[in-house]
């Protein structure tokens, strides 16, 4: 690529220089302003980042350095802010409010830890609707169970050609006893290798589907 295709290639058209502009005139404002200005200067990178007005600079980390003083890593982090505020804010008509927005950048980075949109808007209700003080420590501790809790319950999913019914629980409790007397079972029967692999997969499938109802009995019995 000659210097002249970079050029042309790193050069912002006038449209886009357009929208640069009045993008950076409202994230000046919003840091002028102060409030709330997480969310706005978020926001706006954002959008200054995924339609590439950044591209005179060099690269998006070039820019939000050289141009807003931020390094890498809190810019990345207003981005987040902003869209965990996004997730919360209701966009549809009549949808009813989840409760009022975090207040400071240090609260959203708790939340920002949770990727999925249902789950933040999960935690973020029993956050609101509790009669806590609302905190980044406070948020700290929900965000921290709700995502042990989402982790162990993927954990127990399994593919669908894994999955095992519970209509064949007492075919699996008799292969778990036929594990537990195996020496007598095995006892002058000769397996070849392709048998043995299909016995191990049952046995496995029915240790498999019991840990699956065991967790799921516990979380209802600590619950």
């Amino acid at each position: 690529m000659t210097e002249l295709e970079r050029y042309m290639k790193s050069s912002l058209g006038g449209l886009e220089q357009e929208m640069l502009s009045k993008r950076e005139a409202v994230i000046e404002e919003a840091i002028t302003v102060g409030r709330s200005a997480f969310i706005t200067v978020g926001a706006y990178l954002t959008s200054i980042r995924d339609a590439s007005l950044y591209r005179e600079y060099g690269t998006f980390e070039e820019y939000v350095d050289q141009r807003w003083g931020l390094q890498r890593a809190h810019a990345y982090r207003l981005i987040e802010s902003a869209r965990v505020v996004t997730v919360l804010t209701p966009t549809q008509q009549g949808a009813s409010p989840i409760g009022d927005i975090p207040q400071n950048e240090a609260q959203t980075r708790e939340l920002a830890r949770i990727k999925d949109g249902h789950l933040l808007r999960r935690v973020w209700r029993e956050i609101t609707t509790s009669e806590e003080t609302i905190t980044a420590a406070v948020i700290s501790t929900y965000v921290d169970r709700a995502l042990r809790l989402d982790h162990e319950r993927r954990g127990l999913e399994k593919p669908e050609s894994q999955r095992v019914d519970g209509k064949y629980f007492g075919e699996l409790v008799r292969d778990l006893e036929r594990l537990a007397r195996i020496d007598d079972y095995l006892e002058g029967v000769r397996y070849s290798p392709s048998r043995a692999s299909r016995e191990l997969e049952r046995i496995d499938a029915a240790i498999n589907f019991l840990t699956q109802a065991r967790a799921r009995l516990a979380e209802h019995g600590s619950s």
